[in-house]
């Protein structure tokens, strides 16, 4: 580790590369003040080698992991946190052990990065407050961004102001991660499930606020030198970024006033054909003229009731196999009370058979508990049954974990199951923790070149009342602007992998969850996306045992550290 001072008293602490993980501080009259980031490699020891004195207090721009796990090394050291965070750094426990931060995901903000043990003196700090010690006056500034609580934190030395933004900008008006942007829009969607890039009003403001200071120190990315103009750059690409995603966006259709003149045209609406029903809970049924049936998803128990009473009243005569697009609970919660009823297989895309069948290896948006014991198919395979053709697609559009049903009818058109990846006004990725990856032939751009290929007559999104279909010149312009996308992408973005800016879990541990065994841990692999032969990771055990035992990893990208994050779970 390596020290350099900003100032006669200001310093930034790495690992000698500057946009490599960075905590920040200022030497007071009582000892070292570490502000920001808090590295996880920092000790006491670590500290002292560096010439600086005792560390006696740690500030705290938010309650992640990744940026303050190192503070768990300096216990006696009193721990400043904005006044809604203390718990999430005292007590962590309560988080981890509430079911609603585990299963039935809607509400991601918080995204599992948090510390696997609490901190001992945690004291609140009020947005505004100024506190001074050992002769050094801080501010507190509200700077929600990076989470919905973040707080920076100025200092002054010789005339020089330092912000310590965590966070909420990268040198060049880059950030690290744009799935942070997400933000609840009350009234505009379920939690913050719908709300990706809906913080960005939240967020320039808060680049507002710590626009007059002469240097920023954000824990990754460098020390900020050129602070409006970084601003300005940022504001300005997400402002374009935005407006392509706007564009093309299903909230458009679901709620209105996302884009007020959105340039794509909405698909043309169509009734279903007469052999498909939607019969609720998220359940679509194909009817056979021989009165056999098969069912397309089964988000409750209210849909296999309703299949039963269909053949009670003679409707149809059986199901024959269920079909599951996406692994989201509303669409997989009836799997279980279905099995025990039908006597038939379970179908799903290979992509997504390990997360039906084991959900506890995952966490991830809108994950249900109930395993469904599916049969896979491989990404094109094709069938018959009765009078229709039916083609199993990999469809990784509003989750990587996604597949589509192709079903052909001689004479009765031919209908797309896409799950919940498009609607008449285009593309669901409101929700960038399912996994919306962006590369060409990755993604929605697999999404529209299935679609561009086969000219569905009918496109069928559970959610939507009616069917609806797109022109090849509609494909056209969803796959232009996914491209535009990747290009102010590249400007916003600090990795060379866009998807790490996107994709929360481009580091991940399978299985997740696990029991207790003999052993902790073995058998966990970590499964990164992209580079990964720049990639290297190290785990990290909890220090404290309990029931739930919380790991970690520390993340290496080539030569910059980029922090510690919450990895799997040793029950």
């Amino acid at each position: 580790m390596q020290i350099k001072y900003l100032t006669q008293k200001a310093f930034i602490i790495n690992d000698g590369n500057e946009r490599s993980f960075t905590t920040g501080g200022i030497v007071s009259e009582t000892g070292t003040i570490l502000i920001g980031g808090c590295d996880d490699r920092l000790t006491p020891e670590t500290i002292c080698a560096l010439g600086l004195p005792p560390v006696t207090a740690v500030f705290c721009c938010d309650y992640r992991r990744s940026n303050a796990a190192g503070i768990l090394n300096f216990e006696a050291a009193a721990k400043y946190i904005g006044e809604n965070c203390v718990d999430l750094l005292a007590r962590p426990e309560l988080w981890w052990a509430a079911p609603e931060n585990r299963w039935h995901l809607y509400n991601v903000r918080s995204d599992g990065d948090i510390l696997p043990d609490g901190a001992a003196n945690v004291n609140k700090i009020s947005a505004g407050e100024k506190i001074t010690l050992g002769g050094v006056e801080i501010t507190a500034l509200p700077t929600p961004g990076d989470t919905d609580y973040s707080i920076s934190y100025t200092v002054g030395d010789g005339g020089v102001k330092i912000v310590f933004c965590g966070g909420l900008l990268y040198k060049g008006g880059k950030i690290p991660y744009l799935y942070r942007l997400t933000q609840n829009i009350p009234g505009q969607g379920h939690f913050d499930y719908h709300g990706y890039l809906r913080g960005i009003p939240v967020w320039k403001n808060s680049l507002d606020i710590i626009s007059d200071a002469d240097l920023a120190v954000p824990y990754l990315g460098g020390v900020i030198d050129n602070l409006k103009a970084d601003i300005g750059a940022f504001k300005k690409n997400i402002d374009e970024y935005f407006g392509y995603y706007a564009d093309i966006s299903s909230l458009n259709y679901f709620f209105e006033g996302l884009c007020e003149s959105p340039g794509f045209t909405r698909g043309e609406e169509k009734d279903f054909p007469p052999y498909i029903k939607n019969i609720g809970d998220q359940c679509n049924v194909i009817r056979s003229e021989s009165g056999r049936a098969i069912a397309v998803d089964c988000g409750g128990e209210g849909a296999v009731n309703t299949l039963l009473a269909m053949i009670g009243r003679g409707e149809i005569e059986g199901v024959d196999a269920l079909y599951i697009t996406h692994y989201h609970d509303d669409h997989v919660d009836g799997c279980e009370y279905f099995r025990a009823r039908f006597d038939c297989p379970i179908y799903a895309d290979k992509i997504q058979a390990d997360i039906l069948q084991n959900p506890i290896c995952y966490r991830l948006p809108c994950i249900s508990p109930v395993s469904a014991d599916v049969s896979p198919l491989e990404d094109g395979h094709v069938w018959h049954w009765q009078e229709f053709e039916l083609a199993s697609f990999a469809f990784p559009g509003q989750s990587l974990y996604h597949g589509g049903l192709m079903v052909k009818s001689d004479g009765g058109g031919t209908v797309f199951f896409a799950g919940d990846s498009f609607t008449p006004t285009g593309i669901d990725d409101y929700c960038a923790y399912n996994r919306n990856l962006m590369a060409p032939g990755e993604g929605y751009f697999k999404c529209v070149d299935i679609l561009k290929k086969h000219m569905p007559d009918y496109i069928i999104n559970q959610h939507v009342a009616r069917a609806f279909a797109f022109s090849a010149e509609q494909l056209d312009y969803i796959e232009r602007n996914l491209k535009d996308r990747l290009r102010v992408l590249a400007k916003l973005s600090v990795w060379s992998d866009i998807n790490y800016a996107l994709d929360e879990h481009f580091v991940m541990a399978y299985p997740y969850e696990q029991p207790h065994a003999e052993g902790e841990g073995a058998g966990v692999k970590i499964m990164i996306s992209g580079y990964s032969d720049k990639v290297k990771c190290d785990i990290v055990p909890p220090k404290h045992r309990r029931g739930k035992n919380i790991y970690g990893i520390r993340v290496y990208i080539g030569d910059m550290y980029i922090g510690q994050k919450s990895c799997f779970i040793v029950n």
